[in-house]
């Protein structure tokens, strides 16, 4: 999917992924 988010929520997003992959 393609979103247009800014640096910071960019990263709060693959954050998120991250700790569901755990």
């Amino acid at each position: 999917f393609i979103l247009e988010l800014n640096d910071y929520e960019f990263v709060e997003t693959c954050k998120s992924f991250i700790d569901i992959g755990k």
